[in-house]
């Protein structure tokens, strides 16, 4: 079937896909060096955090 419309709206929904994964790579990338950063700056509050963690379990 031919698609008569003025664009291709395969590519388009491509390029937008291909768009909002990278911006999605980039949030969870730097959320992870954030959280990182977080647990580095403060490893003894770290510690306790996964003491009461495990502890629940």
């Amino acid at each position: 079937m031919h698609n008569t419309s003025f664009y291709d709206p395969i590519s388009t929904t491509k390029q937008q896909r291909d768009f909002l994964l990278a911006v999605c790579r980039l949030l969870v990338g730097i959320l992870f060096i954030f959280s990182g950063l977080i647990k580095a700056n403060d490893p003894t509050g770290f510690g306790y955090k996964l003491q009461e963690y495990f502890h629940c379990l």
